[in-house]
């Protein structure tokens, strides 16, 4: 059986986790060694270990940030695209009123139709946005 695959967060954690552990042991063997060769070979080894940890919480966070933006991105791209629907639902019935209405009515046409373009310059608006935000991805 092939093991399940693993993120690149959680391989992070789990050797963030390791190494951590390995810490422990290894301050607690400095505290009771008392031949000098092992305790420098000890020091170095906790040294690499702690500079290893440092570089696995850079990472880690660098992770965490392109989580949290992509996740950012992603619930911004979907109000815009129900921001988008909206309007497009009300352009729908604007245009529907429109053609509804007789020609002799001028006034309300009028305003109508300021309320179509109204929208249409909000759609701009919106279409621009979900564009920066897919030339993002």
């Amino acid at each position: 059986m092939n093991p399940e695959p693993i993120s690149e967060r959680e391989a992070l954690e789990r050797e963030r986790k390791e190494l951590s552990e390995a810490l422990v042991r290894y301050e607690t063997e400095l505290l009771t060694t008392r031949d000098a060769q092992r305790q420098h070979i000890i020091a170095w080894h906790s040294e690499q270990a702690k500079m290893r940890l440092a570089e696995v919480e850079r990472q880690l966070r660098t992770t965490l940030g392109t989580i949290e933006e992509a996740t950012l991105a992603s619930n911004a791209r979907r109000s815009l695209e129900h921001e988008r629907a909206g309007l497009l639902a009300k352009q729908a019935h604007f245009r529907v009123e429109l053609d509804g209405l007789p020609r002799n009515r001028s006034a309300q046409r009028g305003l109508v139709l300021w309320n179509i373009r109204e929208i249409e310059t909000q759609l701009i608006a919106v279409e621009r946005g979900l564009k920066a935000l897919n030339s993002k991805v």
